[in-house]
């Protein structure tokens, strides 16, 4: 009796060892594939903000250089930081005064001795917009005012702050804007709100893949990194060296899905380092046009009212000419393949995920950012074509192909010779 008793103690105890294992590996997964960030979709604009910097006065708004972009791909092997980077940073010298983007009111002040000695003290302001609420963390200060407190109303013109000295960071001021008040959730970057400011490229320098928006059959997206550099301290916008369209396409025909892919690269020639582009990108402004007309057809497989769900990601990869300083891949012997060591180099749209692989078809569930639908009907040709003969003994087959989209209407044939 003892004897059974005990083995279906250890039994049970089998179980519950089994079970913790599982819910452990399902937790892994959640956190590595966790809502980190939120995108925001659209060109619209939900408020104007402003600089965080002043000149002589708290009036006298200093647009001031963007050194990294929210969701940006980097390096951060030598330094303290995230890849990819949760937030946006602006280039301030230590000392300069720090102003909120938008007014709200003071949410958390995070000064301890712990925050000061790691250059990590901040403020977090919340702004409600549309019964929406923002909360925006202003990072790497110095907190002077010690009557700062929370629920203060703050505006526009409220000193918050200075930027701190170096410690374990160059000076600068890191902006991260989120929807939820959990400061790891929902980073939501900061385009929205610059849309009106031609400084910084109306709001694409804030974050690194914005202003999708269909016009017609042709999607438009913006896509570039930013990064400082020994010639501009204030940074310098550069190209991708390639973004990818994954897509999924519904066939109404055949209630199915299939999965695609289509890359549009940037080549460069290894001596004179001239960049090469493809047809569809516009060098001068970053954005891409992906005519969604173009994948209606065999190669596609987009028929008639078949419907494309895709999202996408653009790759970082330095070449010597490009004063991408702190991403370099191109040796300086002018090797025809960059060297990369392995680091995380893609920004993908739309922002959601504690990054997984560009292609997440296989590594994580699919956050879609638009889709396309090909609304032309089926204009079947009046012409059918012998695929198989029919005989006594086989079933024949013809068929005939839409004008609008090329797909194949199949039918059978029967011999009536008997």
């Amino acid at each position: 009796m003892k004897t059974n008793l005990l083995r279906i103690v250890k039994v049970g105890l089998c179980i519950v060892l089994i079970l913790v294992c599982l819910l452990y590996a399902l937790s892994t997964y959640a956190n590595a594939y966790d809502h980190t960030f939120t995108q925001y979709l659209g060109t619209g604009s939900v408020a104007v903000a402003i600089s965080p910097c002043r000149g002589i006065n708290e009036y006298d708004l200093t647009d001031v250089g963007i050194i990294s972009k929210t969701n940006q791909a980097r390096d951060v092997s030598a330094v303290n930081g995230t890849n990819p980077h949760r937030g946006t940073d602006f280039n301030m010298t230590a000392g300069t005064e720090v102003y909120p983007i938008m007014g709200g009111t003071i949410y958390q002040v995070n000064n301890s001795d712990y925050n000061k000695n790691n250059q990590e003290a901040n403020v977090v302001i919340k702004t409600t917009i549309s019964n929406v609420d923002y909360y925006i963390t202003y990072m790497h200060i110095t907190i002077e005012d010690p009557s700062l407190e929370v629920g203060d109303v703050v505006d526009g013109y409220d000193k918050i702050g200075v930027i701190a000295s170096y410690i374990k960071y160059s000076p600068h001021l890191h902006i991260t804007c989120q929807k939820y008040a959990d400061q790891i959730k929902c980073i939501t970057g900061l385009y929205q709100f610059f849309t009106t400011n031609a400084f910084y490229n109306y709001g694409s320098d804030m974050d690194v893949i914005t202003a999708g928006h269909f016009n017609g059959s042709t999607f438009y997206i913006t896509a570039y990194f930013r990064s400082d550099t020994l010639n501009e301290p204030d940074g310098k916008e550069f190209h991708c060296k390639s973004i990818t369209i994954y897509y999924k396409v519904y066939h109404v025909s055949t209630q199915s899905e299939i999965m695609h892919s289509t890359t549009f690269e940037t080549s460069i020639d290894p001596y004179s380092h001239n960049l090469t582009y493809p047809s569809n990108y516009d060098s001068l402004t970053y954005t891409y046009a992906i005519d969604f007309s173009e994948f209606i057809g065999t190669e596609y497989k987009v028929e008639c009212g078949d419907t494309i769900q895709f999202y996408m990601a653009a790759v970082r990869e330095g070449h010597s000419d490009d004063d991408d300083d702190f991403f370099n891949t191109m040796v300086l012997d002018h090797s025809t393949e960059p060297q990369h060591d392995g680091t995380m180099d893609y920004s993908i749209w739309p922002m959601y995920y504690d990054h997984p692989d560009k292609g997440m078809t296989v590594t994580a569930p699919i956050i879609y950012g638009d889709s396309y639908t090909n609304t032309s009907t089926h204009e079947w040709s009046s012409e059918w074509t012998t695929v198989r003969e029919a005989t006594c003994t086989t079933v024949g087959i013809e068929s005939r192909l839409c004008n609008n989209c090329g797909a194949n209407w199949r039918n059978t044939k029967f011999n009536t010779n008997t």
